[in-house]
């Protein structure tokens, strides 16, 4: 698709996840604060699955170094394994905190309701993600850590997506290289030792950030610029879809032009696929009739053809258009082929001599009747 016709084009766009312009709702209660962490604890909340990328050897070696400097530190998992996907990665890290000497401070509780994730945001201290390295990281993103932004909580990850260099690049949270236990170690260490501004100041500086940057409405642009106007690639087939067309001109318009083009060089095919779509959104339209009539006939089927010249006689009567008789003719002369066709033979000696009488020096139908013996 990379041709002539397609240099210069886009085809393209990338959407970042967003935040809405409203605050997010967080339920009243509390599930962490005096049940699963005392009051004065320093929460690293874990918050979705354990999936594929997950590193959970560095993340368990750094926990372990955090809990050894931090006895206050607790890393509260709201997660799990993904049944059906990936059953392997969570197991491997329930099995590492199992045998930790410091297996009181992982708090464990698999997969929660959302409520309850949500109330987990507001009385946490930080969220984290952490990921190994593999391409879905770098075509990917983490829209775990964009909710966690929009409900206030500051955040820890590893730099690999292009969202993590947003947050790298503008100070809106912690950050640490990819299998750095001793980073992230570090990073925690030190946004615990003044917990009370780093949660304000990162909290604050992340949520404005992303309300001026990734809301919905920002993030979406190129979608919206494309359903105003919505079109195909320069290269695209168009009788496959054209719904789409209408780059100059409305939709109905362009289909009638392509339509009409495709008569006009003898596409048959593609001329039927046009005028089928046209007339649907256009169905008085009795020219679009009478060539897809035209059409139909040449392919043999004649109950379509009957059924649409059929509607384009109605639709001259009922407009009783005089400027239109050359094209009644015609009408005509097309339902005495089509009704002799199917052997009505009277039927269609009435048509063809309408036709005469519309058009006097209609050939075809003059020949018809001499040979029906009329």
């Amino acid at each position: 698709r990379l041709s002539r016709e397609t240099f210069g084009y886009r085809f393209a766009h990338s959407i970042p996840p967003g935040i809405s312009d409203a605050e997010v709702q967080i339920p009243s209660g509390r599930i962490l604060r005096g049940n699963l962490v005392d009051e004065d604890d320093f929460v690293i909340l874990w918050a979705g699955g354990y999936n594929t990328w997950t590193d959970v050897g560095t993340l368990f070696e750094a926990l372990e170094n955090l809990f050894k400097c931090n006895p206050k530190a607790k890393f509260v998992s709201f997660g799990g394994c993904i049944d059906g996907h990936d059953d392997v990665t969570y197991r491997r890290f329930y099995s590492l905190v199992e045998n930790s000497k410091y297996r009181p401070q992982f708090i464990l509780c698999g997969w929660k309701q959302r409520e309850d994730v949500l109330r987990a945001y507001k009385e946490s201290d930080i969220g984290l993600n952490i990921d190994s390295y593999h391409y879905e990281l770098v075509f990917g993103t983490r829209t775990r850590l964009v909710e966690m932004i929009a409900c206030g909580l500051p955040i820890i990850t590893t730099v690999g997506s292009e969202l993590s260099f947003i947050i790298k690049d503008n100070d809106l949270g912690l950050t640490f290289e990819i299998g750095d236990a001793k980073g992230m170690t570090e990073a925690l260490l030190n946004f615990s030792r003044d917990i009370v501004h780093s949660r304000e100041h990162y909290s604050k500086t992340a949520l404005n950030y992303f309300k001026k940057h990734f809301t919905y409405a920002m993030t979406c642009e190129p979608l919206l610029k494309w359903i105003e106007k919505p079109h195909c690639a320069p290269d695209v087939d168009h009788s496959v879809r054209p719904v789409l067309m209408g780059d100059r001109v409305g939709v109905k318009e362009a289909l009638l032009d392509l339509a009409l083009e495709e008569v006009s060089a003898g596409r048959d095919a593609k001329a039927m696929k046009y005028l089928d779509a046209f007339t649907e959104m256009c169905p008085d339209h009795v020219y679009a009739r009478y060539h897809l009539g035209s059409i139909r006939k040449r392919f043999g089927d004649i109950k379509g053809a009957l059924e649409c010249f059929e509607a384009a006689e109605g639709l001259i009567e009922r407009s009783g258009a005089k400027e239109e008789a050359a094209l009644s003719g015609g009408i005509h002369f097309h339902l005495g082929e089509c009704l002799l066709a199917i052997e009505d033979k009277q039927q269609a000696v009435a048509h063809f001599k309408k036709c005469l009488s519309i058009i006097p020096g209609h050939g075809k139908a003059t020949e018809y009747l001499s040979r029906l013996g009329e």
